[in-house]
């Protein structure tokens, strides 16, 4: 029995479908692995790259070069405050995280006590915005979750 002309034309768009659906599936693996790969390393990455300045700080402190051991640490201090400065930009209310505002409050109350030495007034505003976070209200509440 042959199939009629309508029914041909079904099959062949559901084999025209399939085929299409497992060429897109191929392409948004492949297309997707690079992104993929660099979320998988991230913490790889940052865990080399971090343990690298601990030794870089734990030789000049054994050296005796306490100057540039806590240049280096009040940098990554630095660095990490401006990572926040958009903590709740990315994230919403009900996503954000408690210990990161009492961590804040450390970094802040440590920064009240030691300025940055930095210059830059856009980097300046940033380290403010981030240094805000959780900060208590006039009326005392505080701001973050």
């Amino acid at each position: 029995m042959l199939a009629s002309p309508r029914t041909r034309t079904i099959l062949m768009a559901c084999a025209v479908f399939i085929l299409g659906a497992a060429m897109a599936t191929v392409v948004w693996y492949y297309a997707s692995l690079p992104v993929v790969r660099m979320f998988a390393s991230a913490p790889f990455i940052s865990a080399a790259s971090t343990g690298k300045l601990y030794v870089r700080v734990l030789n000049d402190l054994r050296e005796g070069r306490i100057d540039n051991a806590t240049q280096r640490l009040e940098q990554m201090l630095d660095g990490d405050i401006l990572v926040l400065a958009n903590y709740e930009d990315a994230l919403p209310p009900q996503a954000r995280d408690r210990n990161i505002y009492a961590a804040v409050a450390v970094m802040r109350q440590y920064r009240q006590q030691v300025p940055t030495v930095m210059q830059n007034p856009q980097v300046l505003q940033e380290l403010k915005r981030s240094l805000a976070l959780g900060a208590t209200s006039g009326n005392g509440n505080a701001t973050g979750p």
